[in-house]
């Protein structure tokens, strides 16, 4: 027999006995030595006396033991064993064993106050991964979807479009509390969206691996603290104002942090030094050599293009080994074959004049691919030119437009089948401008 607070026949024997044990205190505690017909009569001012009815009895012991449950812990609470909505105020919801959800649901979704759920070291798992369309593996582990005073912990989550989101609707996230969980080979692991206060709310001590982004929080007035973010292709974004970010620690991801730049003075996020950023990811040293390809480290903005002598048939791919700061324009491809790799380094124009650009891929361009790239302050992030060129998991910050086709109307064939996937643009005025059908932007 399980030993649940909530499972009837405990209770009735439990009940039972106590209410023979007050029996004898009514009728007999004069005679007992030793005080225990004190004892027993506390028992039966405790719970209730003979008189009381079976319902009375039942309800002051549910009462109790919802007390032990929330503040003592003796107990767990309300056992979940499948995907569904939680809302009772003031209850702690214990997962008792893995979830897996499909594509497009949502597993676990929380509406109330005072909520808390502890998976237990349980899984919640979906089928996401970095090839899936959206529309198709967009599940989520835990939405909390209203409320205040919610704790999310210990839970391990992976495969999901997004581990713990705390959701897209109106209103203020206060004391959201997600403490303790692992979230992995997810496009989201927590995500908090833009334009809302989290006051009294903290991401603290969660284990974010292998995931397109660890953290990302677009809130304000939160605390991130003691995270570990590992071989993320972004550690710790943060996209808010007025957040404390203190002992976390991000370290071999493409990108280890975000911050935004040029918030008000009074609006600033605080950077504690207490927070450490490990190494680039392993591969960022000189790329080994492969058979049937050529691969080119490289440290500054150049023109890429294939090297003299080699055969036309064989892929060329540079990667960039560090972070730039650059006046004028990057990068210019052009040839057959070409790759650039930047690893998730931050290119950066200095003068933030608008004429320049990241990556130009030219006219004479073919099956080019640009990905992993951090263009920041250029007039445009990336120019196509080129035909069947590949755009793929690149950052494109504070630019004019993020990615522009010129000239397809006026010279024809240029830009055609241009493929945008898992590009992120941060302030930017314009995402995309295009003219250079069909883009398939994902």
């Amino acid at each position: 027999m399980e030993m649940n607070p909530k499972n009837p026949m405990l209770i009735c024997l439990f009940v039972a006995a106590l209410i023979f044990l007050g029996s004898l205190s009514y009728a007999g505690g004069a005679i007992l030595s030793g005080g225990g017909g004190e004892f027993f009569s506390a028992i039966t001012l405790w719970l209730g006396s003979p008189r009381d009815s079976l319902g009375d009895i039942f309800q002051k012991l549910d009462g109790i033991l919802e007390v032990q449950d929330i503040e003592a812990g003796y107990f767990p609470g309300k056992m979940v064993n499948s995907c569904q909505s939680l809302s009772a105020k003031g209850t702690t919801f214990t997962l008792s064993r893995d979830l897996t959800v499909e594509g497009g649901r949502t597993c676990i979704i929380i509406n109330g106050e005072k909520i808390t759920l502890d998976c237990g070291g349980h899984t919640i798992e979906g089928s996401w991964n970095d090839s899936c369309e959206e529309s198709g593996c967009s599940s989520t582990g835990i939405l909390i979807a209203g409320g205040k005073n919610i704790s999310i912990t210990n839970c391990s989550l992976s495969g999901l479009y997004q581990g713990i989101s705390l959701g897209e609707w109106k209103g203020k996230r206060q004391g959201i509390m997600i403490a303790g969980n692992t979230i992995g080979d997810s496009y989201r692991g927590i995500f908090c969206p833009p334009n809302t206060d989290a006051s009294g709310s903290s991401v603290f001590s969660n284990v974010l691996n292998r995931n397109i982004n660890g953290i990302s929080w677009y809130c304000d007035n939160g605390i991130i603290e003691g995270n570990r973010a590992t071989e993320n292709k972004f550690g710790i974004v943060v996209g808010g104002k007025m957040n404390i970010l203190m002992e976390n620690k991000a370290s071999f991801n493409n990108l280890q942090y975000i911050l935004p730049r040029d918030l008000p003075l009074g609006e600033q996020n605080i950077f504690d030094k207490s927070n450490t950023w490990g190494t680039k990811p392993i591969n960022s040293l000189s790329p080994p050599q492969e058979p049937g390809k050529v691969k080119i480290g490289i440290s500054s903005c150049k023109s890429l293009g294939r090297p003299a002598g080699l055969s036309p048939g064989i892929p060329v791919e540079y990667f960039l080994l560090q972070d730039i700061s650059q006046v004028g324009t990057c990068f210019r491809i052009s040839g057959n074959l070409i790759a650039l790799d930047c690893q998730g380094y931050r290119i950066e124009e200095t003068l933030g004049d608008t004429n320049y650009i990241g990556a130009e891929i030219s006219s004479s361009a073919t099956q080019s691919t640009v990905r992993n790239c951090h263009f920041a302050k250029f007039g445009w992030g990336i120019v196509v030119s080129g035909r069947d060129t590949l755009l793929e998991g690149n950052t494109i910050e504070s630019a004019n437009a993020g990615i522009f086709c010129k000239d397809y109307i006026r010279k024809g064939n240029m830009g055609l089948r241009t493929t945008a996937k898992g590009n992120t643009f941060i302030e930017t005025k314009t995402d995309y401008s295009w003219d250079c059908p069909p883009l398939i932007p994902r």
